[in-house]
């Protein structure tokens, strides 16, 4: 039977995010377990899980935002393993197996089985309380021990304490524990542990103290009361083990982050880790990192001073110091670019396959939210393909663009709902007869000030928010509408987003099918996209529009993903020369050849070219003595309403 002084010294977090269900175990939790902390999600439960010391966790499997499924998975990628116990409504084998994989040890069906449920309890609870008791005795041996008197004094420590601590006995015989204490340790702990030991009971538990030196280090604590034959407490028995460099990499990196005044952070990432672990076997790679791991301060220039090196698993490092003077941004970023440099050059060898890493390094140097920032700038040289950054504020700046961000999205949902998604239109002339041939439909916004904004300041907040696909489907009908004001063709931009979105294809088909007699005069531009997921459904998009006579055009061509395979994917009727290869025509030699190159390969195979941001009569005069057949720019006319033009 389950018994309240079992679980006395036991740390419950449970996640539901039922309310009515939640409060009815709240009540049967309450009965038992002193240390009890509730989640609403599995996103609110990360959080406890990253910030406390945990021994049980209850979780409901199903939950908004974070499944718990998800969310033990995450706490294994953290390094802990909490005993946990899974309460579902469902029974299927694939839940239940997933759940085994996670390492859960106790699963309960709903509704709840009250008895079922305090047995499956008990049962955690023993296991629990053994593994503790265990931990101590396996650990013996490197045991810490001091001796107070019932005030608390310290009258004896032995040499493993000195040595772990860094303070002589001088230092502290007649002191008391608190010149050791941390100032983030949770003020609770210190009251149960009094009160528990006042009571002559042996209190168990894990505390954070600080050495001499000011860093940070954490013990299993056993305190044992000693009592006299009437009873009463004559000393206190503390024995102490050191388990600083064996508890979770993070959470002690975090504690050297917090104790620090001046810290500086760096975090390396070798940048093919998830390649290599689908090609290594498992032990390989563990043991290859090991190595790597060690040779890390080997390949520090002399000038970087590590005070530590903690592996944070999934190919992540962390390199810690305590920076005892300023130091200029551009002379770390030297440093590290040595660093990296030298990382590089070594090579690991591990059972005849050799290894030779590449890393990206994200660092800071202001202690502010100095972890967060340092992670988040790996993500942004992930994203951005850089090699270094350093992430001094980085998560502010976040913050400012996410405010910005949310009020531009504030603005499309209004433009959208009033009809302020419109389309301006901007010529195209053939460059043998200076006449308009074709006009280009581009999207513009007008705010609530009745300002109107190109794309630049709305198109990309729009694809990441989910309006991209609302703003397409208007400039679609706006582009058909102008095929009937005009005798002109009318060019439209389409994405890889575009194409590959079903209900946008349906719909232009629909455009083309209502508008049969004039789809010869509709252009497709395709914007080059490397994040295609789909060539084939792209390249039978084509083929299809092609039957009802449209053109296809590759806009930007000749920067960005350009290629000539793409060209024989897509059969183009026209190419558009991307403007930076424009812009300086008339005064770069590289430019000119680039599309004097680009123009004779279109005139082989008979695909026509355009200009685009031809602003001054020297480049006009340029891309007509290269033989380009159409140009677009502001020199020969600005984007503006159709019938303003």
């Amino acid at each position: 039977m389950l018994k309240v002084k079992d679980c006395k010294d036991i740390k419950v977090l449970y996640v539901e995010d039922d309310t009515v269900v939640a409060k009815s175990m709240m009540n049967i939790l309450e009965k038992f377990f002193t240390h009890l902390y509730y989640a609403k999600d599995g996103v609110e439960g990360l959080e406890y899980i990253k910030s406390k010391e945990l021994d049980l966790i209850i979780t409901d499997i199903n939950m908004p935002k974070l499944s718990g499924l998800e969310m033990i998975s995450q706490m294994k990628d953290l390094g802990k393993d909490i005993y946990t116990i899974m309460i579902t409504a469902y029974s299927d084998n694939s839940t239940f197996l997933e759940s085994v994989k996670l390492g859960v040890k106790g699963y309960i069906i709903k509704p709840l089985v009250v008895m079922q449920f305090l047995e499956t309890l008990e049962t955690a609870v023993n296991t629990i309380n053994s593994l503790k008791q265990s931990h101590i005795l396996e650990h013996y041996k490197h045991i810490m021990v001091s001796k107070t008197d019932p005030k608390g004094n310290i009258f004896y420590v032995n040499d493993k304490f000195c040595e772990v601590t860094g303070f002589s006995r001088e230092e502290l015989i007649g002191k008391k524990h608190n010149v050791m204490k941390y100032s983030d340790m949770e003020r609770d702990t210190y009251l149960d542990l009094w009160n528990t030991i006042k009571k002559r009971n042996i209190w168990v538990g894990q505390l954070k103290n600080i050495k001499k030196d000011k860093t940070m280090y954490r013990v299993d604590t056993t305190i044992c009361p000693i009592v006299d034959q009437n009873g009463k407490i004559i000393e206190y028995i503390g024995l102490q083990n050191d388990i600083t460099h064996v508890v979770n990499p993070l959470t002690q990196l975090q504690d050297l982050l917090y104790t620090s005044k001046k810290p500086f952070l760096a975090i390396l990432k070798i940048e093919n880790y998830e390649t290599l672990k689908h090609i290594y076997d498992k032990d390989i790679l563990d043991e290859t990192l090991d190595i790597f791991s060690k040779k890390l301060r080997n390949y520090l220039p002399s000038k970087l001073h590590i005070q530590e090196i903690i592996n944070l698993n999934n190919g992540k490092f962390a390199l810690f110091d305590e920076l005892e003077k300023d130091i200029q941004i551009s002379e770390i970023i030297t440093l590290l670019k040595e660093f990296q440099y030298n990382i590089a050059q070594g090579i690991i060898v591990v059972k005849d396959f050799d290894f030779d890493f590449s890393v990206i390094i994200s660092f800071s140097n202001k202690k502010e939210k100095i972890y967060e920032n340092v992670e988040y700038g790996l993500n942004v040289l992930l994203k951005e393909n850089k090699l270094i950054i350093c992430a001094n504020d980085l998560t502010k700046l976040v913050k400012e663009k996410a405010i910005k961000n949310t009020k531009v999205i504030k603005m499309i949902q209004t433009a959208i709902n009033n009809d302020n998604i419109i389309s301006y239109f901007q010529p195209i002339i053939n460059n043998k007869t200076m006449e308009i041939e074709k006009y280009e439909s581009l999207v513009r916004l007008i705010d609530e000030d009745g300002k109107v904004l190109s794309p630049y300041f709305f198109l990309d907040i729009a694809k990441e928010s989910g309006y991209y696909s609302k703003i397409t489907n208007i400039v679609l009908t706006n582009s058909f509408k102008a095929l009937m004001q005009t005798d002109k063709e009318i060019s439209m931009n389409l994405s890889a987003i575009d194409i590959e979105n079903p209900h946008i294809r349906s719909k232009i088909i629909t455009l083309l099918e209502d508008h049969k007699n004039d789809a010869h005069r509709v252009v497709f531009e395709l914007l080059e996209d490397e994040k295609v997921k789909d060539f084939d459904i792209v390249k039978d998009f084509i083929t299809h529009a092609k039957t009802y006579g449209v053109k296809i055009a590759i806009d930007d061509f000749g920067a960005g993903v350009s290629n000539f395979e793409r060209l024989l994917d897509y059969q183009p009727d026209i190419l558009k020369i991307d403007a930076c290869l424009i812009k300086h025509i008339d005064g770069d030699k590289y430019s000119k050849d680039v599309v004097e190159t680009i123009q004779l390969f279109a005139w082989k195979q008979d695909i026509k070219t355009v200009a685009e941001f031809v602003e001054t009569p020297e480049i006009l005069k340029t891309v007509k003595d290269i033989g380009i057949n159409y140009t677009q720019g502001y020199l020969l006319g600005k984007p503006d309403l159709l019938e303003n033009l």
